[in-house]
């Protein structure tokens, strides 16, 4: 069994140009959320969820993902900026 389910959440863009903005459009039409944590981790039902922000080193979250870190905070979940 598991400890734990583990999702990255695929928020970054792929293509620039026209299509890359398309990409975008569509992106956010299906729920996505500028800013959104990359990787979330359930872990047992009793335990609050976990939301992790990937960032090369030196790199830093910006506006908008803080704003939606803060959000998740007042919700009561945890949330890190992870370097590695």
């Amino acid at each position: 069994m598991p400890d734990a389910m583990i999702h990255h959440s695929a928020n970054e863009g792929v293509r620039s140009g026209t299509r890359g903005m398309m990409d975008g459009k569509r992106k956010k039409a299906m729920g996505q959320v500028a800013g959104f944590p990359d990787i979330v981790v359930f872990p047992w039902s009793h335990l609050p969820a976990m939301f992790f922000e990937v960032k090369a080193p030196g790199g830093y979250a910006s506006e908008a993902q803080k704003a939606i870190h803060e959000r998740l905070r007042v919700l009561g979940y945890r949330v890190a900026v992870v370097r590695s």
